[in-house]
């Protein structure tokens, strides 16, 4: 991919001036739409030339895995005799590792809300997480003078646009 380049931005004197580098930045934008949708469609023609054979492949990766999984797990002790974690083959290393620890609910009578309600009852709500933050939404309706004393403002940005017109609905 090339390196992008600095480039200086153009001195603006007069009001034709203005005219003419939005007239400038217009068709600048549609020609770099064109380019943008010709290296999609080529990539989509790409794409297209693969996926039937990435399918295939990943369909069979998938029921190979599933298949050699279901033997390891039932033949464990011949596949990995002893403490063995994993084995080789010619062409690969397997075996089973040890995921992350994860908290799970004990069973299906209890729900997160009860697990919080039991911490609390015993003591241990030092578990139990709150996340405090100003409600955003809440202080966009307060005034002008009310908002300031609890150090906030509300304030709005204006953006400049250029957008090209669209020669296919009449304008141009």
């Amino acid at each position: 991919m090339p390196k992008p380049t600095r480039i200086k931005a153009p001195s603006i004197a007069t009001r034709v001036d203005f005219d003419a580098a939005i007239d400038a930045l217009a068709r600048n934008e549609v020609s770099l739409r064109i380019a943008e949708a010709r290296r999609d469609a080529k990539i989509q023609d790409v794409r297209e030339q693969f996926e039937g054979e990435i399918v295939s492949l990943t369909e069979m990766r998938d029921a190979l895995a599933l298949a050699t999984e279901k033997y390891a797990r039932e033949h464990r002790d011949e596949v990995l005799p002893g403490k063995l974690k994993s084995a080789e083959t010619p062409l690969a290393t397997f075996g089973f590792r040890l995921g992350q620890p994860t908290l799970k609910l004990l069973n299906r009578q209890w729900s997160w809300e009860k697990v919080m309600e039991a911490l609390t009852a015993r003591g241990l709500a030092a578990l139990i997480r709150t996340k405090r933050e100003p409600d955003k939404e809440a202080l966009h309706r307060l005034p002008p003078e009310q908002l300031a004393t609890v150090g906030c403002r509300i304030t709005q940005a204006e953006t400049f646009f250029v957008e090209p017109k669209d020669r296919e609905s009449g304008q141009s």
